[in-house]
């Protein structure tokens, strides 16, 4: 029966989103999580007899980028309720997306203009590479123990470049503000 397990996550998601912040936009996030969990284990047995129809079609490009685009769309869907604290104001400008689109925008510079600079694209940029990177390695089988059957001095360089990537480019790089750590404001 699934019903305990729907519930389950349900409490889960509720509780998460309940930890990221004391205020509705992070419940909402919550809950809008369990239901895309919630739907898309309901959804498995449509998915599998589509799937049987078309062996081949996971194995094609095109599908695996509408895959990609469509789990990209859903994560930056929840994710607007991250940048505006209330939840009318994040369903409204989520649905501004659809409704005052502005095409120019795209090219009249504007996107230039948001703020980053040059450290900013740089790690933005050497993110993407590493995201590409291991996640063609991953298909060979898994990065961790492909590490682990390396030699010890090896796995704690490799460790030791983690570690520095983590400092020079995570969240205590350049611009690093303490006030501005999102589970402060909880």
């Amino acid at each position: 029966m699934r019903i305990p397990v729907y519930v389950a996550t349900i409490a889960v998601w509720f509780i998460t989103g309940l930890w990221h912040g004391s205020a509705w936009n992070f419940i909402v996030w919550g809950l809008l999580n369990a239901l895309i969990i919630i739907v898309s284990e309901e959804l498995s047995p449509l998915y599998a007899k589509f799937h049987g129809h078309f062996p081949g079609l996971k194995h094609k490009w095109g599908y695996r980028l509408f895959e990609i685009g469509r789990m990209f769309f859903i994560m930056c869907s929840l994710r607007v309720l991250d940048c505006y604290r209330s939840v009318g104001t994040s369903f409204k400008m989520y649905s501004t997306l659809f409704t005052k689109f502005n095409y120019n925008i795209l090219f009249d510079g504007s996107l230039l203009k948001l703020g980053l600079n040059l450290y900013d694209y740089i790690v933005i940029f050497v993110g993407v590479v590493l995201l590409v990177v291991f996640s063609l390695v991953q298909r060979k089988g898994s990065v961790r123990d492909m590490i682990a059957r390396k030699p010890i001095g090896v796995q704690m360089a490799i460790f030791a470049t983690l570690l520095f990537a983590i400092l020079i480019f995570g969240a205590y790089g350049i611009g690093f503000d303490a006030s501005q750590f999102i589970y402060t404001q909880f």
